[in-house]
Formats: C-alpha cells, sequence, structure tokens
C-alpha cells in the first residue's frame, strides 16, 4: 500500500531567538538564521516555495529506515507523481537507495565481462574511459536520462566541426609547407635567405598543425559507442538498479556499411599512381593474402 505524503516549503529564514527573545549570535558576531521551511506564512501564495514529497519505505535487509524526500515540484501533482513513482520502484525491486555513480557502475560492470574477447574488452575500456566517464560519470546512475546521452553525442559533433577544421589548417600548411620548398628549391644558387626562412616557418606551421586532432568520429564509431553503453545499460536494468535504459531513445547520424571493394589489378595500378584508396574498405584477393 502506497505510503507517502506531499508537502509545501521555502527558503525563507528568521532569526534564531533565545529563551528571552533575543537573537543568538554566531561566532563573527551575525545573527543566527534559521529556516522556516512548512511554517511560512506566504506558502499559502501560489508562486510562493515548492512542493516536495517524503515517503515511508519498509526497513532495508539490515534494519535501516528508508525515507527519501525530494523536493523542487512546481506544484503537488508533480510531488505525488515523483513520490509515486519511486514507491512503485521500490515495490518492483528496484534499488531506490543506490549512490552508485555512471563511472563507478561501468567500471563495475566491465570487471564482470570476463566473456569478453581481449581486443572487444580493449575497445570497451577505451569508450568507458576516454567516452562515457568525462561525459557521464560524475552523474548518480539512477538520475541519468537520455539528454546526458544525447548531450554527450553533441559534445562529440561539435568536437569533430573543430578536428574538420583542423584538417582544413593543416592541409592548408601542407599545401603553403610544399610551395615554399618548391621556391627554395628552384631558386638560382647561392639561394636567397628569405626563401629559407619562408620555408623554415611553413615547416614549423606545419608541425603544428598536425598536432591538433585531425581524425573525425564518424557514425559507425558512434554507434559502437551507442552499442556499448547500451549493453552496460540493459545489464543495470536486469541488476534493478534502474528502470529503463535510456540509450533506446538517443538519436545519431546514419549509418550506412561501407560496400567492400576487392584490390584488383586496376585498382593497384591506380593506387600507386595516384596514392588514392578507391574505397574505405578494401579486400586482398587470395593471390594477395598469399
Amino acid at each position: 500500500m502506497f505510503d507517502g505524503t506531499t508537502y509545501k516549503r521555502c527558503s525563507c529564514t528568521e532569526p534564531v531567538l533565545d529563551d528571552a527573545d533575543r537573537p543568538v549570535l554566531r561566532p563573527d558576531g551575525k545573527p543566527k538564521r534559521r529556516e522556516i521551511g512548512s511554517a511560512c506564512p506566504d506558502l499559502k501564495k501560489r508562486d510562493h516555495g515548492s512542493w516536495a514529497y517524503y515517503l515511508n519505505l519498509p526497513d532495508g535487509p539490515r534494519g535501516e529506515r528508508r525515507r527519501p524526500r525530494k523536493s523542487g515540484f512546481r506544484t503537488q501533482a508533480d510531488a505525488k507523481a515523483a513520490a509515486q513513482k519511486l514507491w512503485d520502484e521500490a515495490q518492483g525491486g528496484v534499488d531506490i537507495d543506490s549512490k552508485e555513480t555512471v563511472a563507478q557502475y561501468l567500471r563495475r560492470w566491465l570487471r564482470q565481462r570476463v566473456d569478453l574477447k581481449r581486443s572487444t574488452r580493449k575497445d570497451y575500456e577505451d569508450y568507458v574511459e576516454r567516452i562515457f566517464i568525462p561525459a557521464l560519470g560524475h552523474l548518480p546512475l539512477r538520475q541519468l536520462r537520455k539528454r546526458h546521452i544525447q548531450e554527450m553525442f553533441e559534445g562529440i559533433w561539435a568536437l569533430n566541426e573543430t578536428k574538420a577544421a583542423n584538417r582544413l589548417a593543416a592541409q592548408q600548411a601542407k599545401a603553403e609547407c610544399d610551395d615554399a620548398h618548391r621556391a627554395w628549391k628552384s631558386a638560382a644558387k647561392p639561394r636567397p635567405p628569405h626563401l629559407r626562412q619562408r620555408w623554415d616557418k611553413a615547416k614549423a606551421a606545419l608541425r603544428k598543425a598536425r598536432q591538433k586532432p585531425r581524425r573525425e568520429t564518424g557514425p559507425g564509431t558512434q554507434k559502437k559507442f551507442k552499442d556499448t553503453l547500451s549493453a552496460a545499460l540493459d545489464a543495470a536494468v536486469a541488476e534493478k538498479l534502474i528502470t529503463e535504459n535510456f540509450t533506446k531513445g538517443v538519436t545519431l547520424p546514419k549509418y550506412e556499411r561501407p560496400e567492400a571493394l576487392v584490390w584488383t589489378d586496376e585498382r593497384v595500378a591506380r593506387w600507386r599512381e595516384t596514392g588514392e584508396i578507391p574505397g574505405p574498405v578494401m579486400v586482398w584477393t587470395p593471390q594477395q593474402t598469399g
């Protein structure tokens, strides 16, 4: 049976008085104050304060009292709905008292995945430490929602734009370096010092441009991120730490598996001539493999 209540409270304060109705002072000489809470006379006003709930849950396995509270709701109906949801989760066996963060859970989940191949484990550890924990690790697992995961991917898209700009800048720096080298090489001897200075400056600029990240995180890799996080959250649902896998509603760029091309004699000759690879996925012939 549902056992809980809602109430309204605010953050208004009043002076703390002693038995003689004199203000009690703090060590710095300033008057002490305390929150009025649910006794505030202004709570009758519609826009004053916020609603909260209080639940009486069955004691924990070690006899500990479980009396969760939460405030900050705009209306009493919102507080009632949140309280009912928490009550239903508790009755369904969900560990509503869990304080485990996303970072703590993901690392624990990885330790338990003894079934993973070495290469798969290495990928998962990279995703967890480099992608998931920096973006989501600080959140309590029970507070993780779809918007947090979507924001993580939005950060990846924004970084992709920066990487694209870095790649373009590196291409421009390479063109300038090549042009400066040609100008110095083709100059009559003794070559003018300013041409060498220009080439040295262009080489330094190219080195600096190439130090910045330029490789974008494509749709295929983003799908791997999502699939890995989804597997972890499916396990959390099964463990009754959360009630829903919030990766299910996350939107990603459309991914199409690239078509594999065979290294024919014509494609090999073209590659040797131009240095351009015909496609993102190239397959060796049996003879080439041998």
